[in-house]
Order: C-alpha cells, then structure tokens, then sequence
C-alpha cells in the first residue's frame, strides 16, 4: 500500500506530543497478536511504532528519574540531618536540600520537553521532514512484528469485526444496486436476439480496463475478499491455528473463486481506490458483480475517509525555534509537570507498576479467551487513520473533487456493463432508465398545481417515459 508523507508525518508527530495517542498506537499495533489489522490508509505503521516506541522510553526514563530524586533526597536528608532540627541553620539545610532535589526535578522535566520539541522542529516540519529518524533500536521480536504490520498493509483479505465489512475505509456514502434478466435478448431492426453466455470475469476484466482508461493521478483497483472475523475460526484458508492472527493475504485462485462462487461468511469485492490532496481524501467504491442463472445483479458501496483533525498538525503550526512566549509555555508544562511528578512520585510509580500488571493480566486473560471461545472475534474493528479522521472537509474543493470522481466512476462503471452486455445481446433499456436516474434533494411546491408526464422526486428517484 502506497504510504503518504505528510500523512505519516502528522501522526509521527503527534507521537511525540500526545501520550494517549502513542499508547493507543503501541497497544493496538504492536501488542496485538489475535485481531486482524485493517488497511490504514496512507500511513506507513511500521515507522510511526518506532517513533511512538522512542516517545514513550524518553518519557519513562523522564518519569524515573524524577521519582529517585526523592529516595535520594530522604536520604540525604537522614545523612546531613540525623536527629530533629535543632536551629534555625539545620531548618536552613533541610530547605536547602529539598529545594535543590525540586530544582533538579524541574530541570529533568524542562530538558525533556525542551529536547521533544526540537526533535518535532528539526524533524516533523513540512520542510525538514526525514522520515527515517529514529533513535531507538528495536529488538528481534519487534522487528518481526513491524515485518507482518507492513505485510498486513498489503493485503486483499479483510477480516472485519461487526456489522460493516468495508473497516477502515471511514464514512460510508451510500451507494446503489440493481438486478437484470440477461436471458432476455434486445432487439434489432423489430427481432429478439439470442443472448450470449459470460463469465462475471470477463466484465470485472472489461472494467478494470475502463478504470485505467480514466488516467486518474492515485486510483487502482483491487480484488478483496471480506469475511467476518467470527467465521473464520476452523477455516485454515484465514487462519492457521486458532491462537494465531488471520491471514491477509491468499493466493488468486481463492479470490477468482468467490469472484463466481460467494458464500455468506466469504464476499468478494472490487475496489476502486482514488487518493487525492496528499492522502487527505481517499474515495473507495466497492463494486460486486453476481450471475445467478438469468438474473445478473450489480451492488456499489461508496466509502470516504476525510482529512485527519486539527489536533494531529500541530506540527505545521510549530516554529523551527520558539518564540519567547512558546519558551514561556513550555517552562510553564515542564514547571507543572515536574512538581506533580516530584510530589506524587508514589502515585506515579504505583500507576506505572499497576499498568503493567493491568496490561499483563489482560494479555493473558485475552489468550485464555481465543483458547477456549469458539465465537471469539479475530476481527478489525477501525483503523487509526479512521481513528484520526475529522470527518469533515478542510476545503471547499474537497468535497467538489470528491463528487467529480464519485460522480465519473459511477458513470464508467454504468457505461461500461452497458456495453459489454450490449455485445452479448443483452436488453439493457432497464439499465439504461436506472443509469438516468435523477439526483434530487427533493421539490417543494407552494399553491398551483404541478403536470407532467413523468416526475421523479428525492434522492436516488428515476423516472421514465416510452413510445
């Protein structure tokens, strides 16, 4: 899958700046060993775990060595002070002591920030954006998982979990479907022709050439296969064992058998991608075609994933060098964040030692789960970039650009089987009415009367009128 720079370097970012995001990431990507990882558009995952990775190790080493200044401190005091405070020159030493162990807290928290933002500014910034920066080193084992993160990424099986099957491809935009006899033959000079026989193949084939004929700057087409991840527990086509992660990837002699043979739990779709405003606008239309004897059926779904939110690009609106009420900010954080971490310190420790018994705990218990549930859902849920989405558009040509491709594929799509089931002899003045279907918002009519022959109203309403 086609990875987007600015896209990758919003969230890499990002990591760097939100702590609940970077965890969100580690948990969902790296710790994951069951579930299916749906299809993240535009972003390259394996970089931005390694940047999430280095965010999290420099606050940690941050955090510890705040906490020991205060076992440091108590004992420092008991050392110089060994019985109570006697004048004012032992208080005086005893203030001295813990204001230099708070100074010390408040300058290991100011570095920290001060260092994150100038990795953000000399690394992040839309023109000095190196996107293999990293300053950790991953072990064998997470290098192997960031291996099959990117494998995943390109795969051609979605295993889904709950009730829409096309995870991760953002807001679902409607669509339409319709059905047609092709035993009946059109006629030419007043006779009925004879229809001929086709293979859903040979129309798929036909469309993916119409497709490239559109010579849109970031489409492609793709075969998928989508099954629900409640269904694939005893199918070793999708999963090998019961306590390993589903395939994503099969070979194409699986998929060009449920192009012709669909099943409830195994559909397969078309997917037509067009990626525009460097990865901030991704139009997936997914189109199904089925032959059951006489009766051929065609099925569009439109899905829109929409720029990522303002709170993911705070790296454009960050300086290559603070200004001094940027500086005044960032002492400010740090001066916060070290007194709370300094005077919590137990507090800190305890939730940092809780969250990793938590996190153990629910490890185990999930592997206790896939082991003996057999409805266990192996399926993706969301995706981050859906996670990330606004779902609104930044600019006014968005939503224009948007409706131009919609709007051209769907009439491609339509021209396209019209054609070919005109070659084949096939009365196509059924789909000719649906492809003249009118686009309405709807009418309203004050007083007076309304004629006409034939009117339609609403949206995704046609009409018609013969002889």
């Amino acid at each position: 899958m086609k990875t987007d720079p600015d896209m990758t370097r919003y969230l890499c970012a990002t990591a760097y700046l939100n702590c609940d995001f970077r965890n969100k990431v580690i948990e969902n990507l790296l710790y994951e060993r069951h579930r299916a990882i749906g299809l993240c558009h535009g972003v390259d995952l394996p970089i931005l775990v390694k940047h999430c990775l280095a965010a999290r190790r420099r606050v940690f080493f941050r955090d510890m060595l705040v906490v020991s200044l205060f076992p440091i401190t108590l004992f420092l005091t008991a050392f110089i002070l060994p019985e109570a405070p006697r004048d004012l020159s032992d208080f005086g030493n005893l203030i001295v002591i813990w204001l230099l162990s708070f100074s010390l807290s408040f300058m290991i928290v100011a570095w920290e920030t001060w260092t994150r933002h100038e990795i953000v500014s000399e690394h992040f910034l839309k023109d000095n954006y190196d996107p293999n920066y990293s300053r950790i080193k991953v072990n064998a084992k997470t290098t192997l998982k960031l291996q099959q993160i990117t494998e995943k990424q390109n795969a051609n099986v979605v295993v889904y979990s709950g009730f829409s099957p096309f995870v991760g491809s953002g807001m679902d935009m409607g669509g339409w479907s319709f059905s047609l006899n092709v035993r009946k033959g059109r006629e030419d000079l007043g006779k009925r022709r004879e229809p001929q026989d086709f293979e859903i193949g040979e129309l798929y084939s036909s469309l993916v050439d119409s497709m490239v004929g559109l010579n849109f700057e970031g489409l492609i087409t793709e075969d998928r296969l989508f099954v629900n991840g409640k269904d694939i527990r005893n199918d070793r086509r999708f999963l090998l064992t019961p306590l390993s992660s589903p395939e994503s990837t099969v070979g194409t002699d699986l998929i060009d058998e449920f192009k012709t043979n669909p099943s409830h739990a195994v559909r397969h779709y078309m997917c037509v991608k067009i990626t525009d405003w460097k990865g901030e606008l991704v139009l997936s239309i997914f189109l199904r075609l089925a032959k059951n004897g006489g009766t051929f059926f065609t099925e569009a779904n439109y899905f829109l994933l929409t720029p990522i939110a303002e709170g993911y690009r705070q790296a454009d609106s960050m300086r290559p060098t603070p200004g001094f009420r940027a500086t005044l900010k960032l002492l400010g954080v740090a001066l916060v964040k070290g007194a709370l971490i300094w005077f919590f310190w137990w507090c800190l420790l305890a939730f940092k030692v809780g969250r990793f018994f938590v996190n153990w705990g629910e490890r185990t218990r999930r592997e206790r789960l896939v082991a003996e549930d057999p409805t266990f859902d192996y399926g993706a849920s969301g995706t981050l970039r859906e996670y990330v989405s606004s779902y609104q558009y930044r600019r006014y040509f968005q939503k224009l650009d948007k409706e131009m491709y919609l709007k051209t594929v769907e009439r491609l799509i339509l021209d396209c089987v019209i054609e070919f089931l005109d070659e084949k002899g096939v009365d196509t003045s059924e789909l000719r009415d649906r492809q003249a279907t009118i686009l309405n918002n709807g009418v309203i009519v004050t007083g007076g009367a309304v004629r006409a022959k034939t009117l339609a109203v609403g949206q995704n309403s046609s009409a018609s009128s013969s002889g």
